[in-house]
């Protein structure tokens, strides 16, 4: 046997545990306007769905895509009982690990951390968090299942802040509307 043929075997033997993916959302917490900072939480649906009951999580790690143009990433935060392990993974990579692991905690959605942005410019911009097969360090890293995808996608509506006169001549035509029925009733 060659070592192109045991190199297939081998990727072919391990894709099964890269096919499986728990459901990752970006959940939008704030509305994302120019010169101001938001944040998205990284979320798993149904992390432990179809697993041994005696599954642990043990890490996550990920890379961000998205128009530096428009966005400026602020901060990765882990969710409680997560371990910062971004320092250690390298430029443009964040993660986090858990000793002994996550256990099924019986909900639905597991928070994995949050993504704190400034809005440089208007406009609509997409968020991407995704990971790499052929990198373990990447990816959900369970104990019994081993290694499996993470991936997600925003798409964010990025406003611009309100002129000043625009603000003014929205609170004066409040007020004149206000006026007026007074004079009415």
């Amino acid at each position: 046997m060659n070592y192109r043929s045991l190199l297939a075997s081998l990727l072919l033997a391990a894709s099964p545990l890269f096919a499986r993916a728990a459901g990752a959302a970006l959940q939008l917490t704030g509305e994302p306007r120019v010169g101001q900072s938001f944040a998205l939480q990284l979320r798993l649906r149904h992390p432990f769905a179809q697993l041994d009951p005696a599954e642990l999580l043990l890490s996550f790690g990920f890379r961000l895509d998205f128009d530096a143009s428009r966005l400026q990433l602020l901060q990765f935060l882990p969710a409680e009982g997560w371990n910062d392990d971004s320092p250690w993974l390298g430029p443009g990579r964040y993660g986090a690990s858990a000793f002994p692991g996550v256990a099924d905690p019986g909900t639905e959605v597991l928070a994995l951390g949050t993504l704190r942005f400034r809005v440089l410019d208007a406009g609509v911009t997409r968020l991407r968090v995704f990971s790499e097969a052929s990198d373990l360090d990447l990816g959900l890293n369970y104990l019994i299942a081993g290694p499996a995808e993470l991936a997600a996608e925003h798409t964010l509506a990025l406003s611009p802040v309100p002129e000043p006169a625009t603000v003014v001549l929205t609170v004066a035509g409040l007020v004149a509307l206000g006026t007026r029925r007074r004079r009415a009733g």
